[in-house]
């Protein structure tokens, strides 16, 4: 029995000949290249504009970080961590680290 992709090459999707489909790829690529230049080129020149540069100092990135707000009783607020005194352990088996909240001098 035959292949029905007989001289077609490059398995089943018949793209044809690896030469071809390399030809291909180097014009993709070029044209990112293309395109990744233009578009460092108009961040370059957003970045020398003085709205540009307000909008950034007015807008500032919102804050990425995960962490959790300190989180302590009313009257009292954390001053760095401790062990936690129940004893309490975090998945890879050490003491858990909890707030050390302090209460608020008057």
């Amino acid at each position: 029995m035959e292949s029905v992709y007989k001289g077609k090459g490059c398995g089943p999707q018949a793209l044809g000949s690896p030469n071809k489909m390399i030809s291909k790829i180097a014009k993709v690529a070029s044209k990112a290249k293309e395109i990744d230049q233009a578009y460092r080129k108009e961040a370059a020149d957003a970045k020398k504009d003085p709205d540009y540069l307000k909008f950034m100092i007015d807008n500032e990135a919102p804050d990425s970080s995960n962490k959790k707000k300190a989180n302590c009783w009313k009257g009292y607020k954390a001053v760095g961590k401790k062990k936690s005194p129940s004893g309490k352990k975090t998945k890879g088996g050490k003491v858990k680290m909890v707030n050390n909240c302090v209460k608020i001098k008057k």
